[in-house]
């Protein structure tokens, strides 16, 4: 994600503001606010560039990708109980194998317990990100109502990026030119609104 290279300094506000009315495109006059103060003009004009420079490549997200695994202990079935191997063998045998016995019974639990490979919905990871990636977003300064996409790139096999996201964008055109470049088979498009949290919706998909 992009950072306000005048953070922390008085023309913060003047390159947010450029930034945003930059990114939102058309919908604005070419000329800076009257409510920008002489010394924040440059600073302005500065993110009204770059925010012109990403409405037409994107804007790049933080996680890129995403590992979806969740691990799930198995249940344990048909494990030995010390009851039943007490019914099994003599008192004396067991004074004499109980180290072997208790090893046994330990590898044999190890062996019935196992994890389970379960995944993350997509909805669900976009769903959290995509609030993330709203808050971002209005930290830099764009906060008007506008919508975004994000297409998600989906592949079980691909060790620790599961989940791969393209950039922010302002048309679902331009999301769906990400997903297709990424090469993967199964991919979805999210939708958000950049006034409101929790708004996304999968607004199209390939094989999902």
């Amino acid at each position: 994600m992009i950072t306000n290279p005048y953070a922390g300094t008085p023309a913060e506000a003047g390159w947010s503001m450029g930034l945003a009315y930059g990114y939102a495109g058309p919908a604005y006059s070419d000329a800076p606010p009257a409510v920008i103060a002489p010394d924040l003009v440059d600073a302005f004009n500065e993110g009204r560039l770059v925010g012109q420079q990403y409405a037409a490549e994107g804007i790049p997200v933080s996680p890129e990708c995403m590992d979806a695994r969740e691990e799930v202990p198995g249940t344990v079935e048909g494990v030995i109980t010390g009851g039943e191997i007490v019914h099994a063998v003599g008192e004396m045998v067991l004074k004499h194998l109980a180290r072997g016995v208790a090893g046994l019974v330990v590898a044999f639990i190890e062996a019935s317990v196992s994890l389970q490979t379960h995944y993350q919905a997509p909805e669900n990871a976009l769903g959290t990100l995509g609030e993330q990636f709203v808050e971002q977003l209005a930290q830099l300064g764009i906060q008007d109502s506008l919508e975004i996409y994000c297409a998600m790139g989906i592949d079980y096999q691909a060790e620790g990026c599961q989940f791969r996201f393209s950039s922010l964008f302002k048309s679902i055109d331009q999301a769906r030119q990400a997903a297709n470049a990424m090469g993967r088979s199964t991919w979805v498009i999210a939708r958000w609104r950049t006034d409101a949290c929790g708004s996304l919706e999968l607004v199209e998909g390939n094989g999902f």
